[in-house]
Protein backbone atom coordinates (compact mmCIF):
# COMPACT_ATOMS: atom_id res chain seq x y z
CA UNK A 1 0.00 0.00 0.00
CA UNK A 2 1.22 3.47 -0.88
CA UNK A 3 0.48 6.08 1.78
CA UNK A 4 0.61 9.82 1.15
CA UNK A 5 0.47 12.41 3.90
CA UNK A 6 -1.05 15.87 3.61
CA UNK A 7 -1.23 18.62 6.23
CA UNK A 8 -4.80 19.81 5.66
CA UNK A 9 -7.94 19.02 3.71
CA UNK A 10 -7.18 21.58 1.01
CA UNK A 11 -4.02 19.68 0.08
CA UNK A 12 -6.03 16.52 -0.67
CA UNK A 13 -7.04 17.78 -4.14
CA UNK A 14 -3.47 18.63 -5.06
CA UNK A 15 -2.15 15.27 -3.83
CA UNK A 16 -4.90 13.43 -5.73
CA UNK A 17 -4.08 15.37 -8.91
CA UNK A 18 -0.41 14.55 -8.46
CA UNK A 19 -1.22 10.86 -7.99
CA UNK A 20 -3.49 10.91 -11.03
CA UNK A 21 -0.76 12.51 -13.09
CA UNK A 22 2.01 10.18 -11.99
CA UNK A 23 0.13 6.88 -11.81
CA UNK A 24 -2.86 6.99 -14.17
CA UNK A 25 -1.36 9.02 -17.00
CA UNK A 26 1.56 6.54 -17.28
CA UNK A 27 -0.85 4.11 -18.91
CA UNK A 28 -1.52 5.43 -22.43
CA UNK A 29 -5.00 3.89 -22.65
CA UNK A 30 -6.07 5.23 -19.23
CA UNK A 31 -4.66 8.65 -20.12
CA UNK A 32 -6.65 8.59 -23.35
CA UNK A 33 -9.79 7.67 -21.40
CA UNK A 34 -9.27 10.56 -18.97
CA UNK A 35 -8.95 12.89 -21.93
CA UNK A 36 -12.17 11.40 -23.32
CA UNK A 37 -13.96 12.15 -20.03
CA UNK A 38 -13.25 15.87 -20.33
CA UNK A 39 -16.58 17.74 -20.58
CA UNK A 40 -18.42 14.41 -20.12
CA UNK A 41 -17.90 13.80 -16.39
CA UNK A 42 -19.94 16.57 -14.81
CA UNK A 43 -22.10 17.40 -11.85
CA UNK A 44 -25.15 19.65 -11.73
CA UNK A 45 -23.21 22.89 -12.16
CA UNK A 46 -19.59 22.12 -13.05
CA UNK A 47 -17.49 19.72 -15.04
CA UNK A 48 -15.16 17.46 -13.08
CA UNK A 49 -12.63 17.28 -15.92
CA UNK A 50 -11.96 19.88 -18.59
CA UNK A 51 -9.34 20.91 -21.13
CA UNK A 52 -9.31 24.42 -19.67
CA UNK A 53 -9.38 25.87 -16.15
CA UNK A 54 -11.53 28.80 -17.32
CA UNK A 55 -14.92 27.68 -15.97
CA UNK A 56 -13.63 26.02 -12.82
CA UNK A 57 -13.72 27.55 -9.36
CA UNK A 58 -10.58 25.75 -8.16
CA UNK A 59 -8.79 24.00 -11.04
CA UNK A 60 -5.97 21.54 -10.48
CA UNK A 61 -3.74 20.76 -13.45
CA UNK A 62 -3.44 17.01 -13.99
CA UNK A 63 -1.71 17.02 -17.36
CA UNK A 64 -1.40 19.17 -20.47
CA UNK A 65 -4.98 20.13 -21.48
CA UNK A 66 -6.45 18.21 -18.52
CA UNK A 67 -7.74 19.99 -15.42
CA UNK A 68 -9.81 18.70 -12.53
CA UNK A 69 -12.25 20.67 -10.39
CA UNK A 70 -11.14 20.70 -6.75
CA UNK A 71 -13.77 22.99 -5.22
CA UNK A 72 -15.48 20.26 -3.21
CA UNK A 73 -15.30 18.96 0.33
CA UNK A 74 -12.84 16.13 0.83
CA UNK A 75 -15.50 13.41 1.03
CA UNK A 76 -17.25 14.62 -2.12
CA UNK A 77 -13.94 15.03 -3.91
CA UNK A 78 -12.88 11.47 -3.11
CA UNK A 79 -16.29 10.14 -4.21
CA UNK A 80 -16.12 12.04 -7.52
CA UNK A 81 -12.55 10.94 -8.14
CA UNK A 82 -13.22 7.28 -7.41
CA UNK A 83 -16.71 6.74 -8.81
CA UNK A 84 -16.92 9.28 -11.65
CA UNK A 85 -13.33 9.46 -12.89
CA UNK A 86 -11.14 6.49 -11.91
CA UNK A 87 -13.77 3.72 -12.06
CA UNK A 88 -14.74 4.53 -15.68
CA UNK A 89 -11.08 4.23 -16.76
CA UNK A 90 -10.74 0.95 -14.81
CA UNK A 91 -7.96 2.23 -12.56
CA UNK A 92 -7.37 0.17 -9.40
CA UNK A 93 -6.90 2.70 -6.61
CA UNK A 94 -7.21 0.21 -3.74
CA UNK A 95 -3.54 0.55 -2.80
CA UNK A 96 -3.62 4.37 -2.41
CA UNK A 97 -4.17 5.88 1.01
CA UNK A 98 -4.22 9.62 1.71
CA UNK A 99 -3.74 10.52 5.37
CA UNK A 100 -4.44 13.98 6.78
CA UNK A 101 -1.88 14.74 9.49
CA UNK A 102 -3.25 17.14 12.08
Amino acid sequence: MVQHEVRNVSQVAHKVAELTNTRVMRDVWKGYMLMYLRHRAAGKCREFLSDSPAKMRRPVKIDENLYGEAHYGSETLIHILCKRILDPVHYDYSDIKVVIKM
